[in-house]
């Protein structure tokens, strides 16, 4: 475990930013414990979750423009420090790894349980993610962690405007519109997909990765209780898993379009989704 924790945030007018990242299956079929519930990943090779790598391009943007201090954090196990060297290659400030033996099985309101702890530790204006993680498919951690932390969540956005230590204004995707929305800060926004280019590792980027190392929080150090989080701290269970069933095969009809669409009607007829014409016996 690291001695240190992440430099402090440095001028008044610098915001310090968090960027939440996950290590998920780099397939999109993984097996699943029937017991537990929970995914199998030994021997499945591991990625970033795809869509916190726009988060992530968002806050290095912030960083680049030298208004931002930029932290990524990352929960899970050991081996999640993989991805935590890949944004440490890509330019961020600093990078936390949470992990125990205690967070294990956590579902996503143990999850925002842990990531509570360390946002509320680490202390920024703003904590950016990824719209959702592609191996639970829930999106519920932003918001939930925004509850956890009393704080305002803006969904869906596509670009931050800008930024000081006391408010943020987005640019966010709204059922087809764009809208400009100020928050006060603290907040939690997600990021959505395709806001952005992600970019990629310079070797420059690569070579100063080689001597640095995540600081790691555990339970412990966070000043959690391991009831409260994992599997014990999780009031969701997974029941069941069973692959979706094969969608039924179709039927091609033949035939000018005026006879398929007699065609058509007689099935839909014989089928009997038509109700009878008002008045007919």
């Amino acid at each position: 475990m690291c001695s240190h924790s992440p430099e402090p945030a440095g001028p008044s007018g610098v915001v310090r930013v968090v960027v939440l990242v996950k290590q998920v299956p780099a397939v999109t079929q993984v097996s699943v414990d029937e017991v537990t519930g929970n995914l199998l990943r030994a021997g499945v090779r591991s990625v970033m979750n795809p869509y916190d790598l726009f988060a992530l391009e968002a806050a290095l943007r912030l960083r680049d423009s030298e208004v931002a201090r930029v932290t990524a954090v990352s929960m899970g196990p050991p081996k999640a420090r993989e991805v935590l060297k890949y944004a440490l290659a890509l330019g961020v400030d600093d990078a936390v790894l949470l992990t125990d033996q205690a967070f294990a099985g956590s579902d996503t309101w143990a999850t925002s349980a842990v990531l509570q702890a360390a946002v509320r530790r680490l202390g920024p204006e703003v904590i950016l993610c990824g719209r959702q993680a592609i191996d639970g498919d829930t999106g519920q951690v932003p918001l939930e962690l925004a509850v956890r932390l009393s704080v305002p969540c803006v969904t869906r956005v596509l670009a931050i405007e800008a930024v000081d230590r006391e408010t943020v204004v987005v640019r966010r995707r709204v059922e087809g519109f764009e809208e400009v929305v100020e928050s006060v800060v603290p907040a939690v926004l997600t990021v959505e997909e395709k806001s952005c280019t992600p970019r990629l590792p310079t070797l420059e980027g690569i070579s100063v990765v080689g001597g640095r190392r995540p600081v790691v929080f555990g339970a412990r150090e966070l000043g959690l209780d391991p009831a409260d989080v994992g599997s014990l701290g999780s009031p969701t269970r997974v029941v069941s898993v069973r692959p979706a069933l094969p969608a039924g095969g179709g039927i091609i009809l033949e035939g000018s379009p005026e006879t398929q669409v007699r065609e058509l009607v007689r099935r839909l007829n014989d089928a009997g989704c038509f109700a009878p014409h008002p008045g007919e016996a």
